[in-house]
């Protein structure tokens, strides 16, 4: 849980989502439409994968997600395509226009839609659309390709000290998890925190509890939708 990127986090939010689960389980029923949307993805991901298996694709804003086509040998020097090289879980899938590869590269999102005619090794190309702005276009691709050429960790990599706010998204998904089995908050304090602590600071206006009551109140919020703005869009 603290080794997890931001858009990583959303997913262990929404995937607490009770309505999102419902959408889930009812999504091959007679009068099923594609919810995808409203959860913010291109298409509905089993809420009982966690972080460490799920891979979501999150629906973004279509300035922020490049666009490639196979480009013509003869016509410069072009990089290779390699899905392969790309480091960081990826996922490709068709939406019914076109086909998106999309992946995590640190707390960096991948958001790449690729023509039917590019190849594993071929030269590719990105395309601009001229009824855009062009400036906001050429952002998206810098970003995009720094993302395409970042090279894959090749010795073992040496665990930092995790963030306070790692930490804090961490005992609020236990709290939330803890809540929704019926713990009591002094239960929750005792997991979270620890025993002795929980001792010797509980009692009914003491700071303990209301670190318990924030981290549930911030935690269904972020449940709720607030996980959208861990979307890097």
């Amino acid at each position: 849980m603290l080794r997890l990127s931001e858009p990583s986090l959303a997913w262990e939010y929404l995937r607490r989502n009770v309505n999102y689960r419902e959408d889930w389980a009812q999504r091959h029923g007679a009068d099923a439409s594609d919810p995808a949307a409203r959860w913010q993805l291109e298409t509905l991901e089993d809420p009982i994968h966690d972080a460490r298996v799920a891979h979501p694709v999150w629906r973004v804003d279509p300035r922020s997600r490049a666009k490639l086509r196979a480009a013509e040998p003869s016509q410069g020097d072009h990089e290779p395509f390699s899905m392969w090289n790309i480091a960081g879980p990826k996922r490709l899938v068709h939406d019914g226009r076109q086909l998106l590869l999309n992946g995590y590269a640190g707390s960096e999102l991948l958001h790449l839609a690729l023509g039917s005619d590019v190849q594993d090794g071929g030269p590719f190309e990105y395309v601009l659309s001229p009824s855009a702005d062009i400036g906001d276009q050429w952002r998206t691709v810098q970003t995009q390709q720094q993302l395409l050429r970042a090279p894959h960790a090749t010795a073992a990599v040496a665990f930092t000290r995790p963030t306070r706010l790692a930490l804090w998204h961490m005992r609020a998904l236990q709290a939330l998890d803890g809540a929704d089995e019926g713990a009591s908050q002094r239960e929750i304090a005792t997991s979270v925190f620890g025993e002795e602590i929980a001792v010797a600071n509980w009692h009914p206006d003491s700071e303990l509890r209301a670190q318990v009551r924030h981290l549930l109140r911030r935690a269904r919020s972020l449940t709720a939708g607030g996980y959208r703005r861990l979307i890097s869009i």
